[in-house]
């Protein structure tokens, strides 16, 4: 894929206003990024083992002890952002037209969707195929219950924690759990002292 393709769409998508989200060089980054998408999921299945070298080739940054299980689903996937430690069950979809940051130590889990991308309220531009786009950001140690949904515009603070099923549309504060449609927060976090004990000589990674 040519890099100022990607550059250009990526540019055009993030820049917050309007944009073509049908036009040629949006549609041949997102059936690039499609492509790999199927070729990491199908050697997911044959292997067992997470393709670190494809992931790096379609997401924009790729951290340490990265860990996705198939079937991941991307629109483009340069705009994916993963720190270390993350970890991402069965058939999530980042729909990155702006970018998506993950911080260290994510878990999310199964079915989870996270949509930067909405079309536009505007008849006209909707039929014709014009989007906005706005980031999601998503700070360290955070965990996302299954089939949880992220619209754009939201930041997440470190620790909290995202109850299953539930749509997040609006920023959350560190330490807290939210759930609900829309994310309400429910309660802080309660803490235990006995995992500051464990925590430097446990193996923390998931292993498939």
């Amino acid at each position: 894929m040519d890099v100022r393709t990607i550059r250009r769409v990526l540019a055009e998508s993030g820049s917050g206003k309007p944009y073509d989200d049908v036009s040629r060089d949006a549609n041949e980054l997102r059936n690039w990024a499609l492509g790999l998408c199927r070729r990491y999921n199908y050697g997911y299945l044959q292997t067992g083992k997470c393709d670190t070298q494809l992931l790096e080739e379609l997401l924009g940054r790729v951290g340490e002890n990265t860990t996705i299980l198939p079937n991941i689903r991307v629109e483009f996937g340069k705009n994916v952002v993963v720190g270390k430690n993350f970890f991402a069950n069965f058939d999530c979809f980042f729909m990155d037209c702006a970018p998506i940051t993950f911080g260290d130590d994510v878990k999310i889990g199964p079915k989870c969707g996270f949509y930067t991308s909405n079309h536009v309220e505007d008849p006209l531009g909707r039929q014709i195929g014009y989007c906005e786009a706005h980031p999601i950001k998503v700070s360290n140690n955070v965990w996302f219950g299954e089939q949880c949904v992220v619209l754009g515009n939201v930041t997440i603070g470190d620790n909290s924690i995202i109850g299953a099923g539930s749509v997040v549309t609006r920023d959350v504060p560190a330490n807290v759990i939210v759930a609900g449609n829309p994310a309400k927060v429910i309660r802080p976090l309660k803490t235990d002292e006995r995992y500051s004990e464990i925590k430097n000589i446990k193996n923390t990674s998931y292993q498939y």
